[in-house]
């Protein structure tokens, strides 16, 4: 299981890579592969900056902070 939210955020050999904490083997992999190919390293860059403009538009960030403080106002007994 990769660690936090890594694993949500990056789509494996997509968007980046995810492997297990503590795995220097894995690590060092992925990283002489992002050392060694330029291309990767862009269509990668390329690829995660797409998917957090997706996920993470400014109009879909409001709406989930105000559901948020509407949830916890509902079930607060202030």
């Amino acid at each position: 299981d990769g660690c936090g939210v890594a694993g949500d955020l990056v789509d494996n050999g997509q968007t980046g890579f995810v492997y297990e904490v503590g795995s220097l083997d894995s690590a060092l992999k992925s990283v002489t592969q992002l050392l060694e190919n330029q291309e990767l390293r862009k269509e990668m860059g390329e690829k995660a900056r797409q998917k957090i403009l997706e996920a993470y538009r400014p109009d879909q960030f409001a709406d989930s902070i105000v559901q948020a403080f509407s949830q916890i106002a509902a079930h607060s007994s202030f």
